[in-house]
């Protein structure tokens, strides 16, 4: 699994990173602060899953998405975000956002989101060499 996670906090990422770690088995997780260095990483590496924040270095998540919009991206797109004001949640959507979340309450939401996604992607491509951790820790019970 190809994870993209875009935002200025280090912090940020980190919990990010944890969450998909806790959720895939070796996930080639890419990360930045910039707007710029997060479309150069859609365009090479085709994330499944792009998680980025409204404010970024150099740009915006919203430019981020208006850029990959017309691509045949069949990426999962998170906006991920403590931006609450204007209609930033309307206009993510219109953009192609599949979620609007906010930071301040939304860790447990992302979280789901990623399981969801993980249990969806799976059943839509079995053949992929990445397995979920869940499934690991059981196979490795019941041997």
């Amino acid at each position: 699994m190809k994870v993209l996670i875009a935002d200025r906090s280090s912090k940020i990422r980190e919990r990010i990173k944890e969450l998909v770690n806790d959720a895939y088995t070796n996930p080639e997780i890419f990360e930045t602060n910039s707007f710029h260095e997060a479309i150069k990483e859609i365009n090479s590496q085709k994330p499944e899953i792009i998680i980025t924040d409204i404010d970024l270095e150099n740009g915006s998540g919203l430019n981020l998405l208006r850029s990959i919009r017309n691509q045949d991206s069949k990426s999962l797109k998170i906006i991920f975000t403590n931006q609450l004001k204007y209609n930033f949640e309307e206009i993510s959507k219109q953009l192609g956002a599949d979620y609007f979340l906010y930071k301040g309450h939304d860790i447990v939401k992302i979280k789901n989101v990623i399981n969801d996604f993980r249990s969806i992607f799976f059943k839509l491509h079995p053949n992929r060499i990445y397995q979920p951790n869940s499934f690991n820790l059981l196979a490795r019970i019941f041997k």
